[in-house]
Formats: structure tokens, C-alpha cells, sequence
């Protein structure tokens, strides 16, 4: 069973405000997919298939979030901040949960591409931001 995802939200640190801003015109969140790493640890008394051991550290992957772009917004004003920072920024994103709660996956990021798509004649414009985790998300109910 699913939930409609209608409702998502995506917040990033403003260092400016010293807060948590939510992004305008948010359209998608992926949220990073974390993977371990493996090494093989076999040897001479090893039958049938080599064995293996997960890495001790996670990767904690990417993120990526589409928007409508908007140039001179406060929401292209932090991106185009937080792109200059290479400090890892909070952030948290919103996303509809079981029984109509919310839930949240919080933790720190760095952007590390600021997107803007074609400016068509007749439409919108768009933004696809893609973020570096940087160490474990945290899964929670949104407060």
C-alpha cells in the first residue's frame, strides 16, 4: 500500500537566517539511497564461493530535488549560497507516512549542482538540485 505524494517538502539551512528555510515550488524529492561497500575476505580454506564483509562506513549517497525555478527568489538566493558553501548545510524533507502523519528525514548536505533547464517559449522554467549527504540521515516523525 502507498500514500499520494502530493505534500512533499524540502528544507535547507540558511546560514544568513541561521534556520531552516523551506524551498518554494518544490516538484520532487528523491531521497538519497545510503549503500555499503564490501571486501572480499577469502582464503586458501574458503569452499565453494568467495565471502565477503560489509565496509565499516556507510555512503551515504545523493539527493535530488526539482523546483520551479524562479532567478532573484529566495529560493534562488539560498541555492546559489548554499552552492558557494562547501560546508555540509541541515536539511530535512517532508513526505506523507502511514495513517496521514508526516515524516521526515533530516540530517546535513552539501549542494553540489544548481541546475536551471531550458527556458522554453511557452511554459515553466525548472531547477534539478542534487545534494551530497554528508554522514547518516535520521528517519523520524515530522515535529
Amino acid at each position: 500500500m502507498s500514500n499520494a505524494n502530493k505534500g512533499a517538502e524540502f528544507w535547507l539551512h540558511d546560514t544568513a537566517e541561521d534556520e531552516l528555510a523551506k524551498l518554494a515550488g518544490v516538484l520532487s524529492v528523491t531521497p538519497s539511497n545510503p549503500t555499503r561497500a564490501t571486501y572480499q575476505d577469502s582464503d586458501h580454506d574458503t569452499v565453494a564461493a568467495h565471502t565477503y564483509q560489509g565496509e565499516d562506513l556507510m555512503e551515504p549517497g545523493t539527493l535530488t530535488v526539482r523546483i520551479n525555478y524562479l532567478s532573484g527568489s529566495a529560493t534562488d538566493t539560498l541555492l546559489l549560497a548554499a552552492l558557494a558553501d562547501k560546508a555540509p548545510r541541515p536539511y530535512k524533507s517532508v513526505h506523507n507516512a502511514a495513517a496521514s502523519t508526516k515524516r521526515k528525514i533530516s540530517g546535513s548536505v552539501i549542494l553540489t549542482s544548481y541546475a536551471v533547464q531550458d527556458m522554453p517559449i511557452t511554459g515553466k522554467q525548472e531547477a534539478v538540485l542534487t545534494f551530497q549527504a554528508s554522514g547518516a540521515a535520521t528517519h523520524a516523525v515530522n515535529s
